[in-house]
């Protein structure tokens, strides 16, 4: 309220009491009401989980859907270890080549020194034999 008259002390305190207590109010509320808003939002959710149930007729329906959920799930990962089994296969059966391949032109190059090497000496032996004249 906009007056002329200045306001008195009384009138100051008498204000800021009441602003303290609409507070002090506000928080008590606060500390109530969560408590029951979070228990009645609890109640609700077993409600919702536990309707399909109640009934024979839906508890029914649930175990199909459930099943039905179940059997999708289990087909996505049976075709995803397949997937990951033949991808493993295929890279071992990769490397394994590699591997022999890799083998077999080590093989070659060390039968081919083996090779020159004995003719080396075959010949080192021929010429050593002719100079001594046996």
């Amino acid at each position: 309220m906009a007056s002329s008259t200045p306001r008195t002390n009384g009138e100051i305190a008498q204000d800021t009491a009441g602003e303290a207590y609409s507070q002090t109010q506000q928080a008590i509320e606060t500390v109530v009401d969560l408590p029951v808003g979070t228990a009645l939002t609890v109640k609700d959710r077993v409600d919702d989980l536990t309707r399909p149930w109640r009934n024979i007729e839906t508890a029914t329906e649930e175990v199909k859907h459930l099943r039905h959920r179940i059997d999708r799930e289990l087909t996505k990962v049976e075709r995803r270890g397949g997937i990951a089994r033949r991808k493993a296969t295929q890279r071992a059966q990769r490397t394994r080549g590699r591997l022999e391949r890799e083998v077999s032109q080590r093989r070659r190059r060390v039968e081919t020194t083996v090779q020159e090497n004995r003719r080396k000496a075959e010949e080192s032996l021929k010429s050593a034999r002719t100079r001594i004249g046996v």
